[in-house]
């Protein structure tokens, strides 16, 4: 069974090495890659978690950044979507690298 500290701030289980917590607390990286999963949605579409990641990385490259993790792109997107600010676009069948349903995400229009 897991213990998870419930809050607004980032989720850690309390077993969890202080800077486990320390860097699930970094105000700047969540807001940078919650700004980069936005700008990715706002090209348009629907598009699957893997999908968002790779383009993250192409623009990355292109700007000469250093990347987020897949894990950290995915935590954005879901804090987007608490935040009301991403939906569900639908299920591709296939969509996963690994030939799994995954869900389509865009922005929340209304």
């Amino acid at each position: 069974m897991s213990n998870l500290i419930v809050s607004d701030a980032p989720v850690a289980r309390n077993t969890d090495p202080l800077t486990s917590v320390l860097a699930g607390e970094n105000q700047p990286a969540r807001e940078a890659s919650e700004r980069e999963v936005l700008a990715i949605l706002a090209l348009g579409g629907g598009v699957t978690d893997s999908t968002i990641y790779r383009i993250h990385l192409t623009r990355a490259a292109n700007k000469g950044g250093i990347p987020f993790t897949e894990q950290r792109i995915r935590t954005a997107r879901a804090q987007l979507v608490t935040k009301q600010h991403v939906e569900a676009a639908g299920v591709v069948p296939h969509g996963s690298p690994t030939g799994r349903a995954a869900t389509m995400w865009k922005l929340v229009t209304s």
